[in-house]
């Protein structure tokens, strides 16, 4: 792991920002690319990169991906990315009227929660996979599992912990992919299906929680508000390719 130590150090203070790229580290370091320049920094792997710290328009000139590909970038860089780059589309393509998604990070850190006295969701089992789509089945197999609610056999809702770093030097895990169904929103589900999310990794012993949630989903980040999750950074995400 010695390669990746620069990224290591830049990305301690940041972990809300950078925890997806701390955990693919870890689990596959084989695919892992990694560039920087004193503070400035590029990581890749697959079809996704990030990059952040002071801009650097050094580190986009010598970056040539193939086709369109995933790009998060510090709201710093937006400059220079619209130079270096074209045919933007939101990475999260429910929302409308903007070609750049605005994510804010937030965090919970373990001392900060409080669980609540009853649950009406539940940690899933093996056998209620058969209730999960393709896309949830893969969180699900992931990390610390997921959670759900189900009435009458019916998936109504769910919430899963797919990654997680649990070492000397990181101890946190990223909630993902939390859904209600449109015919079971306002009834505090969502708030109940984090919660119990956070209490199963927190009952692990893991320090620290973060997520992303796009900036416009103002109800979603009002639930982890009231959950004592707090906004520590902004980020940008994109799909697009390099000009």
């Amino acid at each position: 792991m010695e390669e990746f130590e620069n990224f290591f150090k830049a990305s301690e203070t940041r972990i809300a920002r950078l925890g997806y790229m701390i955990w693919d580290i870890y689990t596959c370091p084989e695919i892992m690319i990694i560039d920087n320049l004193g503070a400035s920094f590029r990581c890749s792997y697959d079809l996704h990169t990030t990059v952040f710290g002071p801009p650097n328009k050094e580190i986009l000139e010598n970056f040539n991906p193939k086709g369109q590909f995933s790009l998060s970038f510090d709201i710093e860089w937006r400059d220079l990315i619209e130079d270096y780059f074209t045919k933007f589309i939101p990475m999260d393509k429910s929302v409308q009227n903007k070609n750049i998604n605005t994510f804010v990070c937030m965090e919970l850190d373990r001392e900060n929660f409080i669980p609540q006295k009853v649950y009406q969701s539940r940690k899933l089992l093996l056998e209620d996979a058969k209730l999960l789509s393709l896309k949830r089945r893969i969180l699900f197999s992931q990390g610390l599992g997921g959670v759900g609610i189900i009435e009458n056999n019916e998936l109504i809702g769910c919430a899963f912990i797919p990654h997680y770093v649990q070492n000397d030097r990181f101890s946190f895990a990223i909630i993902r992919g939390v859904w209600v169904s449109n015919k079971n929103r306002n009834r505090g589900m969502g708030s109940d299906l984090s919660s119990k999310m956070c209490e199963i990794v927190f009952d692990k012993g893991i320090e620290k929680i973060t997520l992303w949630v796009e900036e416009t989903n103002l109800p979603a980040v009002r639930i982890y508000e009231k959950l004592k999750f707090k906004i520590v950074e902004k980020v940008h995400g994109v799909d697009c390719v390099k000009k």
